[in-house]
């Protein structure tokens, strides 16, 4: 009578013909290529275990029990860094964003503090409201924003793809150059774009000053999309080819974060750069309750 077990054997190492697709969907997951790996094992041959089914999973599969711990080791690792960083932007930005709502509803006095300062309702926010430039601010502040990401997404995908014909080194020091102007300051900027221009009627045009202002941001923050789109469309050789739903998810992810700050500017950039002659397109809300003074 036949069987379909194999001969017993100290050194039989069972293979299985992998195909290209099922060694892809497997790539993707560790976890779920383990599990398959013990299921099959566990139903066609009654499994392996000890030194055996270690060598036989490295020889298929390519990894061992150590790669797994490993792989766990690093990604508690990524997990940390990523709660770190969230704490120092909760910290730079979440208790200054807190403290500016609090200010929003009292009026607001230096000698006092927040705290000392006297509760006043809405009664800010509705003088806002009823100023006669409150909408061409608003208008203005969506404009300069939306400007700016068109730019800034134009920018990062022409960078992203220009570096990904490049070897990985070269590729590596260009991301460095890149991520630079994200770590210097908008004032510094602005004064570098009021020397370049000087001389000129370019930052005194109201019609020239929004493509001024948005292009200088989209320079300072072209870093985050770049990264962000190299990191999802994928520049190692040998890749799977990426969908197009999966190309278009660092784009939109970027898209989202700055819609949620579209009614906000780059105060350091703006207060350098705006002048009376160009308020009518390029006065902001941050700018302009400012200069209200709340």
């Amino acid at each position: 009578m036949s069987s379909n077990f194999p001969p017993p054997s100290s050194n039989y190492l069972p293979t299985y013909i992998v195909t290209e697709k099922e060694q892809k969907g497997w790539n993707k997951n560790l976890k779920y290529r383990f599990l398959v790996i013990l299921f099959y094992d566990t139903i066609k041959f009654g499994g392996l275990s000890g030194k055996q089914g270690e060598v036989h999973n490295q020889f298929r599969f390519g990894f061992r029990e150590e790669d797994i711990m490993n792989r766990s080791a690093k990604n508690s690792a990524v997990i940390a860094a990523g709660a770190f960083i969230l704490l120092i932007l909760f910290i730079l930005h979440g208790i200054p964003l807190f403290n500016g709502i609090v200010i929003s509803f009292k009026d607001y006095n230096m000698m006092k503090g927040i705290s000392g300062s006297p509760f006043t309702g809405l009664e800010n926010i509705s003088r806002l409201f009823e100023t006669i430039n409150f909408r061409r601010v608003l208008i203005n502040t969506v404009r300069l924003n939306m400007l700016y990401l068109v730019m800034v997404l134009v920018l990062g995908c022409l960078l992203s793809v220009s570096l990904m014909t490049v070897q990985k080194r070269i590729r590596n020091i260009f991301l460095t150059i890149i991520l630079i102007p994200l770590f210097i300051p908008g004032s510094i900027l602005a004064h570098i774009c009021i020397f370049s221009f000087q001389g000129t009627n370019a930052l005194l045009s109201p019609q020239t000053f929004p493509f001024i202002y948005a292009f200088l941001l989209a320079v300072k923050n072209a870093g985050i999309p770049t990264v962000l789109i190299l990191k999802t469309w994928g520049t190692a050789k040998g890749r799977e080819e990426k969908t197009g739903f999966e190309k278009l998810m660092a784009p939109v992810a970027f898209v989202l974060i700055q819609l949620a700050s579209i009614l906000s500017t780059d105060a350091d950039i703006l207060t350098n750069l705006i002048n009376p002659l160009v308020y009518e397109n390029a006065d902001t809300l941050d700018h302009f309750t400012y200069k209200m003074g709340f």
